[in-house]
């Protein structure tokens, strides 16, 4: 089964396991796997380690459900919006100081043609 983008849009705005569960169940979704993959896909898909005794699907299930339901990683996008908008802060600063340099430039170049020009 494919990853239902509804369902993970869905899931994004639950906050409790009984919404959850509930959402669940309104996408006549009740197999342990293809909850956890949507789970950790309502998280931007991050890196999970399971641990060794983790072994059963429902077990990772109940994993992916505890990391989901403490909201930490709602910030995940939050940071990478940050951190977007620093890049774009940072290369707007490079090209009008390029910009304000090159400018410099021309007005010294004004300068010493005027200055030739008194000269001759």
């Amino acid at each position: 089964m494919e990853i239902n983008k509804v369902l993970v849009g869905a899931l994004q705005q639950c906050d409790t396991k009984e919404l959850l569960e509930d959402t669940f169940s309104r996408f006549n979704l009740s197999d342990y796997s293809q909850k956890t993959k949507h789970l950790i896909e309502a998280m931007g898909d991050p890196t999970i380690f399971f641990s060794e005794d983790a072994t059963d699907i429902e077990s990772r299930y109940s994993t992916v459900l505890s990391m989901f339901l403490t909201g930490e990683w709602k910030m995940n996008g939050f940071y990478e919006r940050a951190m977007l908008i620093k890049i774009e802060q940072l290369f707007c600063d490079y090209l009008w100081k390029k910009e304000f340099h090159a400018g410099l430039i021309d007005i010294q170049q004004n300068i010493d043609r005027i200055g030739r020009k008194l000269n001759n």
